[in-house]
């Protein structure tokens, strides 16, 4: 099962700029006091690019991409995903799971000439 570059996306924007997904790997559910903002995403050369702020003061735009090429493996456990929200959920659990346990500190990053940092988790 695929989905349209515009239905992960508005997928993406819709799990990442609300609270937990349902269906998170840590079995919790509900609203989730995070370490980092959504700030955006867009599709960038076949792959959904997630733009985030984090620490106290949020100054800092990073950005992450999630290759879409092996859809429909979730991007977090690479088991199939049934939809694009659960999709999108994956992307939320790995990210949090990424900044959270200091991936963001050891990933590789370029800085862009808008002065994005894209970081690369793996």
């Amino acid at each position: 099962m695929t989905w349209t570059d515009d239905e992960l996306l508005d997928a993406v924007r819709r799990a990442l700029a609300g609270a937990r997904p349902a269906a998170s790997a840590s079995g919790q559910r509900g609203p989730l006091s995070r370490s980092w903002d959504f700030a955006g995403a867009d599709v960038v050369h076949g792959a959904i690019r997630v733009f985030f702020t984090v620490g106290p003061n949020r100054w800092a735009l990073w950005a992450v991409d999630y290759s879409l090429d092996d859809l429909p493996a979730g991007p977090n456990t690479g088991a199939p995903c049934d939809s694009a929200a659960e999709w999108a959920g994956e992307i939320w659990t790995d990210m949090d799971e990424q900044i959270d346990t200091g991936a963001l500190l050891r990933a590789q990053r370029s800085i862009g000439p808008d002065g994005v940092a894209l970081v690369r988790w793996r």
